[in-house]
C-alpha cells in the first residue's frame, strides 16, 4: 500500500546533551524546567529546517505546560507536522 501521507515524527528523550547533531535538520530541545534533552530528526532535508524549528518551538511550549500540570515528560512525543 502506498501513501502520500508523510511519516509521524516524534521527539525523543536523550540521555546526554553530548549527543552530536548530525544534520542541519535535527534540532535538539532542552527543558527549560528540569534540563532534559529531546531530539527531533527528520529523515530528509527535504522535511526542512523550518518545519523542525516550528516543531522544537512547539515541543519546548508543551514541556513547559508538562511542569505546570505536573506531569513528567514522555519519552517520545509525537509531534505536528
Amino acid at each position: 500500500m502506498v501513501t502520500d501521507k508523510p511519516a509521524r515524527i516524534s521527539a525523543k528523550r536523550i540521555r546526554s546533551a553530548q549527543v552530536a547533531l548530525v544534520a542541519p535538520w535535527q534540532m535538539m530541545v532542552t527543558c527549560e524546567q528540569c534540563g532534559e534533552h529531546f531530539t527531533i530528526l527528520h529523515s530528509t532535508e527535504a522535511d526542512g529546517v523550518a518545519l523542525a524549528s516550528r516543531q522544537a518551538k512547539w515541543l519546548s511550549e508543551t514541556l513547559t505546560w508538562d511542569h505546570i500540570q505536573e506531569n513528567k515528560h514522555k519519552a517520545s512525543i509525537l509531534l505536528p507536522g
